[in-house]
């Protein structure tokens, strides 16, 4: 139990201590990417301090994987330089024993790291990105120049383009009704939609029949449109900015409303694929430190280097098995598992034959 406790300690300060560290390059970073979006915007200097910290939660979620690896890293070397493997193999200690505080601290930083990305991280990230596209870019809030492809829909009907919207009422809104053999047969036009006593209502409604070839004025009680208001509910946030809850919601909308939503899936199983790498990740590195073969553990730096080697194979998989789902080269269920399932393979193989 002293053990346990003492070097559960000492892997939390040496964890704390490179965070912050990582932390301290990363905003410096962050700033310069800060400083070229404030000087092309010609916004106010002091943005920059607003930025720094709004992304601070987004920072401390990316780099709790990479402080929870180094910092194990460092007390496994510091163990093997000071001869505490030996003694500790002597007086008869277990490799299970030996690994409990670095276990005990990989599954609390990915517990924490669960309820940081779903809490913290959405919340910063709103106002991290409102902050940059309408405030210091002044980038409109409806479809022109701001997620541009939100003011198109998919429904049972057909295509839908919707101009604005004002207190639940659709403005300028443009259907491209499909027949069933998957050709357009209508063309509806209003400019002005809304939900009243369970159905659609329309003003000003015009209808072009690819037969007759002109718009005719209609009634609107002759248009029956089975779309629900869920088919045009907006989803403006992107997915980081989302919880867990409003990813699920977000898939929902856009499978009835028929758009891509690799992207919130892919963010969705990322929120706990990414803390269950952080767990394993720290393994990975065991056998090449605390092995009695003694590899690399001549050479810190070596062993330093190859950490730096996993982590960039790492996060550099994570970008591209990620691009690849959202772009609908592969599932994002497959996307996810690419990069887990093998590591996790790999440490429990190595751990098991490396004579430890």
């Amino acid at each position: 139990m002293i053990y346990f406790l003492s070097t559960f300690k000492r892997i939390i300060k040496s964890v704390s201590f490179t965070l912050l560290s990582f932390l301290f390059l990363y905003l410096i970073f962050d700033t310069i990417e800060h400083v070229r979006i404030v000087l092309a915007y010609k916004s106010d200097l002091s943005n920059l301090f607003t930025l720094a910290f709004l992304h601070i939660p987004t920072a401390i979620y990316q780099l709790v994987p990479i402080a929870v690896f180094f910092g194990c890293l460092y007390i496994m070397l510091q163990m093997t330089r000071d001869n505490e493997l030996l003694i500790l193999s002597a007086s008869g200690q277990s490799l299970s024993r030996r690994l409990a505080p670095f276990v005990a601290v990989a599954v609390l930083s990915s517990f924490l790291m669960i309820i940081w990305g779903d809490t913290a991280v959405p919340m910063a990230e709103k106002d991290y990105r409102k902050m940059i596209d309408i405030e210091i870019k002044h980038k409109d809030t409806w479809g022109n120049k701001y997620h541009p492809q939100k003011n198109w829909f998919a429904g049972p009907s057909g295509i839908w383009r919707i101009g604005n919207s004002v207190n639940s009422e659709y403005l300028k809104v443009d259907l491209h009704k499909i027949s069933e053999s998957g050709k357009l047969n209508q063309r509806i036009k209003a400019d002005k939609m809304f939900y009243r006593e369970g159905k659609w209502q329309f003003v000003n409604l015009k209808v072009y029949n690819v037969d007759a070839a002109k718009y005719e004025v209609m009634d609107p009680a002759d248009i029956i449109i089975p779309e629900s208001r869920d088919h045009f509910e907006i989803i403006w946030t992107t997915a980081e900015e989302m919880s867990v809850s409003e990813l699920l919601h977000a898939i929902e909308l856009s499978k009835q409303q028929g758009i891509n939503g690799a992207g919130y899936q892919t963010t969705l199983l990322g929120r706990f694929s990414l803390p269950l790498l952080s767990a394993f990740l720290p393994f990975s590195i065991i056998p090449f430190v605390w092995s009695r073969k003694r590899i690399l553990t001549s050479s810190k730096l070596a062993v330093v280097m190859l950490g730096i080697v996993i982590c960039l194979l790492f996060f550099a998989t994570i970008k591209l098995t990620q691009a690849l789902s959202i772009s609908g080269v592969i599932d994002p269920a497959i996307s996810v598992l690419t990069v887990p399932i093998p590591l996790i393979i790999f440490v429990l193989l190595t751990i098991a034959k490396a004579e430890l």
